[in-house]
């Protein structure tokens, strides 16, 4: 007899199991992209971090600004209304679309809401070009800085008249004055004598030496303090001495354009013992 085939049994599925309907798929949540949840999280608002820190840090921080930016930033909440006011280095620039009485009426009205208790460090002004009718507009800027104590004054201007430096004052240290008589025609005399005692720091650009009585001009014999003296592009009216004495004066610097001067050319007497740099 042939041998039987062993028929081995299917196992059993328990009918539980049967039952029940396959089972489907649950798909995992879609990841955001990165740039997707950085937006998210730039349109959620934060902390204002800047608005809390100290009146002398926004104050600092307003400093780099030119005075238009400075008074724009009133909008930003009311945190920020009266700091501009407290500001004590006032940048003045010549702005494109202030030209004209708008740019005095913007500067006449910075002046008269800022702060009068606040003194003022240093002051930069570079008035619209060639307008030389802003004579009052510079006359009254002066006489704001040296009525709060400024301490370094950088004015830019066409044509300095005579009383714009009618002021004296104790506490300026360093004077930068920038004229131009080659483009308004008028020359800008630097006064021989001025009451700036503390003064350390002078630097002048396109001005005119008037000499005295004797042939010889001495603009700054009453800088007892001068440390740093700047000529550029100056000249002695009638062609006569510049007398430079100052016995703390170190640095020295005098540069002559023989072009731009009129071809005019003047002797300088110079006595400075603690001359380093020349």
């Amino acid at each position: 007899m042939a041998p039987s085939k062993q028929i081995t049994p299917k196992p059993k599925t328990p009918k539980k199991q049967q039952q029940l309907a396959p089972a489907k798929k649950v798909r995992a949540p879609r990841k955001q992209p990165p740039a997707m949840k950085a937006n998210q999280q730039q349109l959620s608002p934060g902390p204002d971090i800047i608005s809390d820190l100290s009146d002398c840090i926004l104050i600092h921080i307003l400093s780099f600004m030119d005075a238009q930016e400075a008074v724009q930033t009133c909008i930003l909440s009311k945190r920020w209304i009266n700091v501009w006011k407290k500001l004590h280095t006032l940048t003045l620039l010549d702005y494109s679309e202030l030209s004209g009485k708008l740019f005095e009426h913007f500067v006449f009205k910075f002046l008269s809401l800022r702060d009068d208790q606040t003194d003022i460090h240093s002051i930069l002004l570079h008035p619209p070009f060639l307008r030389k009718e802003c004579n009052k507009l510079v006359y009254h800027i002066l006489k704001y800085a040296f009525s709060h104590h400024v301490q370094h004054l950088l004015i830019n201007f066409i044509c300095f008249k005579p009383n714009c430096f009618s002021f004296s004052s104790s506490t300026l240290k360093s004077l930068e004055l920038t004229s131009d008589h080659l483009i308004s025609g008028v020359i800008s005399i630097f006064p021989n004598s001025l009451n700036f005692p503390a003064l350390t720091t002078l630097s002048l650009s396109y001005f005119t030496f008037f000499s005295n009585e004797d042939g010889c001009a001495e603009p700054f014999s009453t800088f007892n303090m001068l440390n740093t003296l700047i000529i550029h592009h100056c000249q002695v009216l009638h062609k006569r001495h510049l007398c430079i004495s100052n016995a703390k004066l170190e640095n020295l610097s005098i540069t002559m354009c023989y072009y731009m001067i009129s071809r005019t050319y003047f002797e300088i007497e110079l006595y400075a013992p603690s001359l380093r740099t020349f």
